[in-house]
């Protein structure tokens, strides 16, 4: 799966790492509940791809398709019957 990321965040907007940490510190109950909530979710229904994910992949895997790929996916099937 290829996750797209359409966000640049500028240089000037940038939280140095010990910051974002601190904050992370501080919100670890949430996070965790958080944490916990998408599991139970995830356990319950399974993994559900979101369609921007999937259409990312999918142009993704077009754009990159290669040779050698296909000769993986052949060799695979040829070695699975």
């Amino acid at each position: 799966m290829l996750v797209p990321w359409d966000v640049t965040i500028a240089d000037g907007e940038r939280k140095p790492i010990e910051e974002v940490l601190a904050e992370f510190w501080d919100e670890r109950a949430g996070i965790l509940n958080w944490l916990i909530e998408g599991a139970l979710v995830y356990l319950a229904d399974g993994l559900k791809v979101p369609h921007a994910i999937a259409d990312a992949t999918a142009e993704y895997r077009e754009e990159n398709y290669t040779a050698t790929e296909a000769t993986l996916i052949a060799y695979k099937n040829l070695t699975t019957c």
